[in-house]
């Protein structure tokens, strides 16, 4: 359907403005995960739809780069590497836990300092 804004067309305003009016508004909740993939036979149906109404429809992507590639096998090379990776920074991450753990800890001695500093001076 198209809709040019000229005088003749008015009931076709008139159609559209309360259409927009009947929409009705779903929240995440109902509406399920949201995912930036399209798959094949969306993509296909999408396709169609514009070769059945005319429509002008950029093509073709290659339909096989909207679907989500299977992750290759890691090779036991990289595997090790990978592994070796990881624990690299599992230990980075272990080492900035115990940083922020101590200055946690010295914070929360200083606020009590304070406190008994406030409550000695009453």
């Amino acid at each position: 359907m198209y809709y040019h804004n000229q005088s003749d067309s008015k009931g076709m305003r008139d159609q559209v403005v309360r259409a927009w009016h009947t929409i009705h508004r779903k929240d995440s909740n109902q509406l399920g995960d949201k995912s930036d993939l399209a798959f094949e036979n969306y993509t296909q149906w999408i396709i169609d739809e514009a070769a059945k109404y005319k429509m002008p429809y950029p093509l073709p992507r290659y339909l096989s780069s909207t679907t989500p590639v299977q992750p290759m096998p890691i090779l036991p090379s990289t595997r090790i590497k990978y592994q070796e990776k990881m624990d690299d920074l599992s230990r980075a991450c272990d080492a900035w836990k115990k940083k922020y753990e101590k200055a946690a800890s010295e914070l929360k001695d200083k606020d009590m300092e304070i406190a008994l500093q406030q409550h000695a001076f009453q």
